[in-house]
């Protein structure tokens, strides 16, 4: 058995990718958010087994920052989604949840490899006031919300019946995207990208 494969957490990022997969696969396509869940949540997967092949632990760190990266992008999709009326938002809490656990184990695994043990015990993250991640404090992500919440409402935009409209949807996805992700980075250098 490969070391991954003893991984709480590489077992948790797999539960979530398959539960995640299977609910994008109901989505309109047309819609960013559709491709990007899938893509992040098999990133997560893919970049902690990545990070677990690696032998220099800077390296190992920095992949695995990646990884919680796109965990914290999937929790970021899901609030289109509910936004989008997709996914209810007691489904989305109870996904939420899952990957918030995860990304709880994979810091707890970063600190662990920083110590330059191969220990996954879970660490805090972001505890307190109703949120369940810290990237949801950031007035920035809740601007990017609202105006994927206002686009949403506008003529047209429900069905991305038009080029632009589909282009409007990629660029507020993103933002929204990109932002969750970045403020999952510990290194300053990092959260620039």
């Amino acid at each position: 058995m490969f070391s991954l494969e003893k991984l709480k957490a590489y077992d948790k990022a797999l539960a979530s990718a398959g539960s995640l997969a299977q609910l994008s696969g109901l989505w309109d396509k047309r819609h960013a958010v559709a491709d990007q869940l899938l893509r992040a949540s098999e990133s997560m997967v893919l970049n902690l087994a990545e990070a677990v092949r690696l032998r220099s632990t800077g390296k190992r760190e920095h992949v695995l920052q990646y990884a919680i990266g796109s965990t914290l992008e999937c929790a970021a999709c899901l609030d289109i989604a509910t936004l989008k009326q997709w996914v209810g938002s007691e489904l989305a809490l109870r996904e939420k949840r899952a990957l918030r656990e995860g990304v709880k184990m994979l810091v707890g695994l970063r600190k662990g490899w920083a110590r330059a043990e191969f220990r996954e015990d879970p660490a805090d993250y972001g505890e307190g006031a109703g949120i369940l991640f810290e990237h949801e404090r950031l007035e920035a992500y809740q601007r990017g919300l609202d105006f994927m919440r206002w686009f949403h409402g506008q003529p047209g935009a429900a069905e991305l019946s038009s080029r632009l409209l589909r282009q409007v949807d990629k660029a507020g996805t993103s933002v929204v995207l990109n932002i969750a992700e970045a403020n999952g980075r510990y290194a300053s250098g990092d959260r620039r990208s």
